[in-house]
């Protein structure tokens, strides 16, 4: 098989060597908007998770406080913490199946 080599070294179907000037305006166009709507996206789905380590900190740290006697704000700032910043660095850190990076946001 031929082609031109992907960064990762395979080698895929050969690809036109468009130029900027190449590309339909109504293609630029639609890409714009495209990721413009994608960046609001990923603010959003960012403002929830935030949103729902606070919610999740002040669950925990109202039975821990209850039960255990500890402060309250200090339990709710470590809990939201760990509630936000746990699965965030599990994510950074997981691998693809095959080894590789995980997949680019």
């Amino acid at each position: 098989m031929t082609g031109k080599k992907t960064p990762d070294g395979a080698v895929g179907r050969p690809q036109p060597d468009r130029r900027e000037d190449d590309i339909p305006p109504s293609l630029r166009k639609t890409v714009r908007r495209a990721r413009f709507r994608l960046g609001i996206m990923e603010w959003v789905a960012l403002g929830g998770a935030v949103v729902m380590s606070l919610v999740g900190g002040v669950v925990v740290a109202f039975f821990l406080s209850e039960g255990m006697g500890l402060p309250f704000r200090m339990t709710w700032g470590v809990a939201s913490l760990l509630l936000f910043a746990g699965p965030a660095l599990a994510f950074l850190m997981r691998k693809d199946e095959d080894g590789g990076p995980p997949p680019a946001a």
